[in-house]
């Protein structure tokens, strides 16, 4: 598990924003102003749930991108954080030698985060802990090149128990799948990519089942927490006993409620 901690940035307001796809330029202004957040008197903090699109085109174009959504970013006071979905490269989020190499640590209002980081954030006075977890399997895998518009080590990889006990109490989950339990609970909508890709069905339940053993331990250590995820590009929200599970759509923003 890594951890992050935010001690220089006081937030006033918390989103999570659904995937994305690539179209980052949207989030500022567009997106800011669609939900009346485009001013810079309040400190904004975005969670991203991943498929930000990392990876599609060369390093340069990347950081170049990056440039340019991390000025528009500080124009309006808000600050990003992205977990990895199945349609980033892992490189950009896990790989701290050519993060540091190539200089993707250095912009101040983005952070890619490393799979299973702790961030605690401190929101209107009081710290908050947020965990980070990236990964998914591509359901579309079978038509996708390896390396260009796949990678091999896109899935989510379950942490040892000892280390799933050392994260303790959290405030919010977020992620870019869900554990089993959690909506969507059927294949139906996917069976065509069932039937091009004989493993995807085994995978995609093990994937599942390994999130749910992570949650269960997180649960156990819990008496309650708010659970984020994006992927199936619809918007959901579920209780399943004191613990709130919402799925957010592409391109949406749904803003964190921590006092209810």
């Amino acid at each position: 598990m890594n951890t992050y901690t935010e001690n220089n940035i006081n937030f006033n307001i918390v989103m999570v924003l659904g995937d994305t796809h690539g179209n980052n330029m949207n989030i500022a202004p567009i997106l800011l102003q669609k939900y009346r957040l485009n001013n810079n008197k309040e400190t904004k903090c975005i969670l991203q749930v991943g498929d930000f699109g990392m990876g599609f085109t060369k390093l340069n174009g990347e950081k170049i991108y990056l440039k340019r959504l991390n000025d528009r970013l500080k124009k309006y006071n808000t600050y990003l954080y992205v977990i990895r979905g199945n349609h980033d490269d892992p490189q950009y989020f896990n790989d701290e030698v050519f993060k540091e190499k190539n200089g993707i640590n250095n912009f101040s209002n983005i952070k890619l985060l490393k799979d299973h980081t702790l961030l605690s954030l401190k929101i209107n006075g009081d710290f908050k802990k947020v965990y980070c977890i990236g990964g998914a399997y591509s359901i579309d895998r079978s038509v996708r090149t390896q390396g260009d518009s796949y990678w091999s080590d896109e899935k989510f990889v379950l942490p040892s128990l000892d280390e799933r006990n050392k994260i303790g109490e959290v405030d919010v989950v977020i992620t870019h799948t869900r554990p089993t339990g959690v909506w969507p609970l059927e294949k139906l909508a996917i069976q065509h990519w069932i039937m091009k890709d004989s493993q995807l069905y085994y995978d995609l339940d093990w994937e599942s089942g390994d999130m749910k053993t992570l949650f269960d331990t997180l649960k156990s250590n819990n008496t309650s927490f708010k659970h984020f995820y994006g992927h199936f590009h619809s918007s959901k929200v579920e209780y399943l006993g004191e613990f709130k599970h919402q799925c957010v759509g592409i391109d949406e923003l749904v803003e964190v409620q921590f006092d209810i």
